[in-house]
């Protein structure tokens, strides 16, 4: 199995064996000392400013159009957006709430709630983001439900359908390899590059580690550079008054 899966069966195991050590039926936890496979984290590979304005243009006359743009302007996962109903969603406070998820799984498409605590969580919307939504909103039907539903359905779209749809605009935009969840690599890495405060985007991620967050902080490498500089400068004066003085 994935060194994640492993870990999430050794975190089940170690809990109930606690639990089982706490009323004295075993005299310790057996799973305490167990050797863990270690998570390889992949090379990040977020689109360029050209990537998204090509899959952008690609998108832009498709009616999932404004789910494209959501999942751009907010880097929340696919299931999250599957999961998203229009009572989570802040037209004044241009805000959404994500409570729940729309995932795949081995027995099929369910709607659950997110894995970690910090999943659940209030996201900021750039306002031309929810501009796009609500023109979206005005075009369909009042007792629609679901922010992402299937076309003539109540329900939602399941989370193959929308892979298939996002493969589609990735060829018509000229885009290999590309997969839903890289926009959401593209969003923090966007998030660095813009100095945003680690545990902020730590928050809008709904990262339950923030040292996952910090696999993107290669991107600020420009900002950092930047700051030196401007150290440099306000150094540089101090030490010429000192001079002076």
């Amino acid at each position: 199995m994935a060194p994640a899966t492993v870990r999430e069966i050794h975190l089940v195991i170690h809990q109930a064996l606690n639990q089982a050590t706490r009323e004295k039926l075993i005299p310790q936890n057996p799973a305490d000392n167990v050797s863990l496979p270690r998570i390889e984290i992949k090379d990040i590979q977020p689109l360029s400013d050209d990537d998204l304005l090509r899959l952008i243009n690609a998108a832009k006359y498709h009616r999932l159009f404004y789910a494209l743009m959501l999942l751009i302007g907010t880097g929340i996962r696919r299931g999250e957006l599957l999961g998203l109903r229009w009572q989570d969603v802040n037209f004044h406070n241009n805000t959404i709430a994500i409570t729940r998820s729309y995932v795949k799984t081995n027995i099929g498409d369910i709607m659950q709630e997110p894995k970690t605590r910090s999943s659940i969580r209030v996201i900021n919307v750039p306002e031309i983001i929810m501009l796009i939504l609500a023109e979206h909103r005005s075009s369909i039907s009042s007792t629609k439900v679901m922010v992402v539903s299937q076309t003539n359905s109540e329900q939602p779209l399941s989370p193959r359908n929308f892979s298939r749809t996002f493969s589609e605009w990735c060829a018509a935009a000229g885009l290999t390899t590309r997969r839903v969840h890289d926009l959401r690599h593209t969003y923090a890495s966007q998030l660095m590059s813009l100095n945003v405060p680690m545990k902020l985007a730590q928050a809008q991620l709904g990262h339950s580690d923030i040292k996952t967050t910090m696999h993107y902080s290669h991107f600020m490498n420009g900002i950092q550079q930047e700051a030196s500089t401007k150290l440099n400068t306000k150094l540089n004066l101090l030490i010429n008054q000192m001079i002076l003085c």
